[in-house]
């Protein structure tokens, strides 16, 4: 518990990079919008095209690699990003597995109704009396829903912060050393649960959520303080889970009593 309050008071602390997260997110995602504009009928258009495309990459990148480490380092905010410059090759590695991974889960949760139909045709006679096809999509969708936010990132992020430390040697013996000591926590998942809730699922419902309100002005305006509130509480959970991740991947923290050293 002492690691998780630790972490809890590094992401309150951490006032620089919560802004960075919040600011820069929306300027690479609108250049990265701008960038599906560009034509490509051009020499000029296509090597505009290929420079955006690699200030967004390199950017996303550089930003979520050094949010992590420096939630596992001591160091200031600006050490911390210069550090990830020399790991962002295998940072990336790890952002383009991590994305496979998120892809086949997604994949697999479009056939729910197929998994449902399957499951309850197995069951015993006596059970599926009392199990419908209805009840069990609602599992299923429940399941996959936990495997894509929860179970798939909790697996993952610890590797990604070794990556970002030590580029490709934080697939040795010492990286994973310290991911197995990570996600046999139970606080850990508790904690990603609650932030996945938290960080998804209430923003979603900011998001979702349609006042009635009769003028144009009131709805737009309505809109974008929906957009703004679920954008900050989507950034605060980010935070709070790399300062998590980050507390518990540093170099001798107490993990479940034994140290991570």
């Amino acid at each position: 518990m002492n690691t998780l309050r630790e972490a809890m008071a590094m992401a309150w602390s951490s006032k620089r990079v919560w802004l960075l997260q919040f600011l820069l997110n929306p300027v690479l995602f609108a250049l990265g919008v701008w960038w599906l504009t560009i034509p490509e009928a051009r020499i000029w258009q296509l090597g505009l095209s290929a420079l955006l495309a690699l200030v967004v990459v390199v950017g996303a990148l550089w930003l979520q690699a050094g949010t992590l480490v420096y939630f596992a380092g001591e160091q200031e905010p600006g050490a911390a990003f210069r550090w990830v410059e020399r790991t962002l090759v295998a940072f990336a590695a790890w952002v383009l597995v991590a994305g496979v991974c998120l892809c086949l889960v997604e994949s697999w949760s479009h056939q729910t109704y197929q998994y449902a139909s399957y499951f309850r045709s197995i069951l015993p006679m006596g059970v599926r009396r009392y199990v419908s096809d209805p009840q069990l999509v609602l599992s299923m969708n429940l399941l996959f829903w936990v495997l894509f936010w929860v179970i798939t990132p909790g697996l993952l992020l610890p590797l990604g912060l070794q990556m970002a430390k030590r580029g490709f040697r934080g697939l040795g013996k010492d990286g994973w050393r310290v991911w197995a000591r990570t996600v046999r926590v139970r606080q850990y998942w508790a904690v990603l649960m609650a932030l996945a809730l938290l960080g998804v699922r209430l923003p979603q419902g900011f998001i979702g959520w349609v006042p009635k309100i009769a003028s144009v002005s009131g709805q737009t305006a309505s809109m974008v303080l929906r957009f703004l509130v679920a954008w900050t509480i989507a950034v605060t959970a980010w935070v709070v889970l790399a300062s998590v991740v980050g507390r518990f991947g540093r170099e001798g923290s107490q993990v479940g009593g034994e140290s991570a050293s």
